[in-house]
């Protein structure tokens, strides 16, 4: 009779945990979602700014303007000075 006292108390347990489980999950569920469509709503209005500040910089750099950005270069910089720190050899 002991066993059944014991399985039922692990039933109990199982569902209790599966519930607080459900409750944690359904309200961060929730709550992302209502934060997130704010985000959702403004991505046209991201798309289409980037798209236009391409097309600018696109029409610039035919008309002979150049870009470059340095921020391959600077990264492997830092990566070189971690790789002799950590006695990879260069």
């Amino acid at each position: 009779m002991r066993w059944a006292l014991e399985c039922m108390r692990a039933i109990i347990v199982s569902l209790t945990m599966t519930a607080a489980f459900v409750l944690l999950f359904a309200g961060a569920g929730i709550a992302l979602s209502r934060g997130l469509h704010a985000v959702t709503q403004a991505f046209p209005a991201i798309g289409l700014a980037v798209g236009v500040l391409m097309v600018l910089i696109g029409g610039w750099m035919v008309a002979g303007g150049t870009l470059y950005v340095d921020l391959g270069e600077r990264a492997a910089d830092r990566f070189r000075g971690l790789a002799r720190g950590a006695g990879i050899p260069a």
